[in-house]
């Protein structure tokens, strides 16, 4: 039965008293996620023990985007205070950057594991060398700021979406924006690759889009999504196998069948307030999702 059997296996208040805003879950080790709050803190849990693993402080205002690198034991996290942080297993701050000037909203790890990206409200983004703490490269645009930005699995291509609903598709080496098209009337909340990079996944308040970008590269500005989950959204993910989709949508939990977009799983009900994050385990063993309730729950 798998994943369309996954019951509510756990529910922690990882920040205690206050919201939590975004999610990660390690790629190899399914006892751990990386979770930020709107209390400032980012906490490495441990979903198995109900534990927690590290605390990780030093931000000043709201976490926005955490990440867990897949193989390194280091944890990066965005905040609201203008700032990108990279952290030992530990909790110890290791890098602090400062390259932007308003919140920053959108971190992804490079397919190499050895580069970061960061997005910010103040329309840049930046890309840094992790090994030696460097900002390697700024890149300001024109219009609207920067709400997520996620790199494509082959690493060439940066996604991000923007405050004002278009997905901006641009070329890592040359920093060129090779793509543009309107994906949602409100900002873009959400962006992910599927694994095999065909399909990209984007949410918004007018619901969770899902675009073939083989066409979209034909279609241009005219982009046309290839399914549409309605409800307000605020994160998708494909499971590394690239067989299912998992949606948070108000307070719901649902997965679907990626290619067919049968419904596998919905949770109603599964936070009692806004579905922040969703992340899938490793090989798709769980589903960890973040909400405004104050908790972290998995399914499995």
């Amino acid at each position: 039965e798998g994943v369309g059997g996954y019951k509510e296996g756990g529910s922690f208040p990882v920040h205690l008293a206050n919201a939590v805003t975004c999610i990660d879950a390690h790629k190899s080790n399914s006892s751990l996620v990386l979770t930020g709050g709107a209390d400032s803190k980012v906490v490495l849990f441990n979903v198995a023990t109900g534990q927690q693993a590290a605390k990780m402080e030093g931000h000043t205002k709201a976490i926005n985007r955490v990440l867990l690198h897949p193989t390194a034991g280091t944890a990066f996290s965005c905040s609201a205070d203008k700032t990108v942080r990279a952290w030992a297993a530990d909790g110890k701050a290791v890098h602090t950057w400062k390259q932007h000037k308003k919140d920053v909203t959108g971190l992804s790890l490079h397919a190499t594991g050895d580069y970061l990206v960061s997005a910010s409200m103040d329309a840049t983004w930046a890309f840094y060398d992790i090994a030696t703490g460097t900002c390697r490269k700024s890149v300001s645009t024109e219009g609207a700021g920067f709400s997520v930005a996620t790199f494509h699995p082959d690493g060439l291509i940066l996604g991000t979406g923007l405050a004002d609903g278009t997905v901006a598709v641009w070329d890592v080496k040359s920093q060129a924006n090779a793509l543009s098209f309107a994906a949602h009337k409100d900002g873009v909340v959400s962006l992910a690759f599927s694994e095999n990079g065909y399909s990209l996944a984007t949410c918004g308040k007018d619901g969770c889009n899902v675009w073939d970008l083989r066409k979209v590269a034909k279609q241009g500005a005219d982009a046309a999504a290839v399914k549409t989950f309605a409800g307000a959204s605020s994160s998708a993910v494909f499971d590394y196998s690239g067989s299912y989709i998992a949606v948070g949508s108000d307070k719901d939990l649902a997965v679907y069948m990626c290619k067919t977009w049968a419904d596998v799983l919905h949770v109603k009900g599964a936070h009692k307030a806004a579905v922040t994050g969703v992340a899938w385990g490793p090989d798709a063993q769980f589903i960890a999702t973040s909400g405004k309730d104050k908790c972290v729950k998995v399914f499995k």
